[in-house]
């Protein structure tokens, strides 16, 4: 639409942006709403203004690091050895509540262990900028539930690392690499080498250089984006985010006479460059996804529909399975009306608990692998018969009987240990 042409394209961004911005001021809704829509707006969904990625991406993390670099800068150090904690407390502990319960959800739903853990990690983080950005919108950052707030999130951004480090390291020894241990023990000795830095940087340098560069007000507002952004760039070098980086940055400068100047004649760059990152989020929100899962479910029936008489077909469900549910089982059934019904079975695993262990024919029956099931009579008289059977049958014409036609072979599941036959499988025809 824009040609390549960055600058039309910026120009057209903004331009979009105001426009939201004066209907979302209409509507009463917070402006990050509106530069989220915007960014939808000009992504791929709708107008396919935004070509520069790239590009749009550098502004959004450059906006970030000054909007930490800024509530750093207006941090009551005092403040500090009051919530620090406080914050400590409480973010640690949402941490461990609600990473405990996104595991619990996790292998219900038939994840593997290091599956579900990397799920209740992801479950367990908020969004540092938006949540800031909303603060500040709203002059509550320098409140004292804002202080908390804020706390809270850099021990979210901190715990971030150390459990993506700690994931790592164990699926390293899973694997049988050595190297997550050092990987752990090299991040912890980074960390404490980034905040010795900053603390002597603070007390032997940063009051000097700050006391030359004030005679001229641009040099010193330059010289605090340059240490925003070489901090943040270092930190995440170092392993860790850039916001943690941006905002040691701004903690640094807090306790000079020049705070106030300097988050003065930042926050309307922050804002501007801020816009870009709301944009670009939005931006790539591809709504064709949320839609596409109907689109494949309808091609999927109508093919489905489509298979032709000669096709052999099983669809096999589990009693118990509570995830997926035998709905659109058996709409495939249904739908596959061009097969004949002696070349088609409908079939039901059936829970049977009389021994140990117990046989349950629920989501994960199918499943054999060591961390998320077991080899049993499900696998070997249930999945592995069916399939050998209907291949057998497919290919060579022969053991028809152990995969169709309602037949005792095919519904049999062995015997428990004392003889007692195992619960057939229901065959519907």
């Amino acid at each position: 639409m824009v040609n390549g042409n960055a600058f039309v394209e910026i120009a057209a961004i903004l331009g979009l942006a105001t426009l939201t911005g004066i209907v979302g001021q209409k509507l009463r809704q917070p402006l990050i709403i509106m530069f989220l829509a915007t960014g939808i707006l000009a992504g791929p969904s709708f107008l396919g203004i935004i070509q520069s990625y790239e590009q749009i991406e550098l502004l959004a993390h450059i906006g970030i690091a000054l909007l930490l670099f800024i509530v750093g800068l207006k941090l009551d150090l005092n403040l500090i050895r009051t919530t620090g904690p406080v914050a400590l407390a409480t973010g640690l502990g949402q941490i461990v509540f609600t990473s405990i319960i996104g595991f619990a959800i996790a292998i219900v739903m038939g994840m593997s262990y290091l599956s579900a853990a990397y799920v209740s990690v992801a479950l367990t983080f908020s969004s540092t900028i938006i949540i800031v950005k909303l603060l500040s919108d709203k002059k509550e950052i320098d409140s004292l539930h804002g202080q908390i707030a804020l706390g809270f999130l850099i021990v979210q951004d901190i715990a971030a690392i150390l459990a993506l480090v700690a994931l790592t390291t164990l699926g390293s020894s899973v694997g049988g690499e050595g190297s997550g241990y050092l990987l752990f023990l090299m991040i912890g000795a980074k960390g404490v080498g980034l905040l010795g830095g900053v603390a002597l940087l603070m007390k032997y340098v940063i009051p000097y250089l700050t006391q030359r560069l004030a005679h001229s007000l641009e040099l010193l507002t330059l010289f605090a984006i340059a240490w925003a952004v070489l901090l943040g760039a270092g930190s995440e070098l170092l392993g860790f985010s850039k916001e943690v980086g941006a905002f040691l940055a701004g903690v640094s400068l807090a306790s000079t006479a020049f705070r106030d100047s300097i988050g003065a004649r930042l926050t309307g760059l922050r804002d501007f460059l801020l816009l870009f990152f709301f944009i670009d989020l939005g931006a790539r929100l591809d709504l064709s996804m949320a839609v596409q899962p109907y689109l494949q479910r309808d091609t999927m029936m109508n093919d489905f529909h489509e298979m032709p008489s000669t096709t052999l077909l099983l669809v096999v469900v589990g009693e118990d399975d509570t995830i997926a549910g035998d709905a659109s089982a058996q709409v495939i059934f249904q739908t596959a009306d061009r097969i004949p019904s002696s070349q088609k079975d409908y079939i039901i695993q059936v829970t049977d608990r009389y021994g140990y262990p117990d046989l349950v024919a629920d989501h994960v029956a199918p499943l054999c692998a060591p961390d998320t099931g077991t080899i049993d009579a499900l696998d070997y008289y249930s999945i592995w018969k069916l399939f050998d059977g209907l291949t057998d049958y497919a290919f060579y014409g022969i053991n028809w009987q152990y995969a169709l036609g309602n037949t005792p072979e095919q519904r049999y599941m062995g015997v428990w240990s004392d003889g007692t036959p195992v619960n057939e499988m229901v065959v519907i025809d």
